[in-house]
């Protein structure tokens, strides 16, 4: 039997932090993909620490968040430059 642990990382009740469950499962079968997921999860065995555990996930997750504000900022600031082309009118359909 195999035995391995996993942690995940989920937004509290309030939505304004977060909590981490670690959790120990036994299984017949393969131990499920090894790397931590910017999603929050990470199966990882049980020879490996909660804390080594913990900050591969978490630097994961931050990393994660980093590439999304970048995504985000740079759409806005397109968002921000858009202008209606001079050439073009304005349709009065929503009248």
């Amino acid at each position: 039997m195999l035995r391995y642990k996993t942690l995940q990382f989920h937004p509290n009740e309030t939505k304004e932090g977060w909590q981490v469950i670690v959790s120990s499962v036994d299984t017949n079968g393969p131990m499920p993909e090894s790397q931590p997921s910017s999603m929050g999860v990470f199966h990882y065995p049980e020879t490996m620490s909660d804390v080594s555990a913990f900050a591969r996930l978490q630097s994961t997750m931050i990393k994660a968040h980093e590439a999304e504000i970048n995504r985000l900022q740079n759409s806005l600031a397109l968002l921000l430059d858009l202008t209606l082309p001079a050439s073009e009118t304005v349709s009065s359909d929503a009248e």
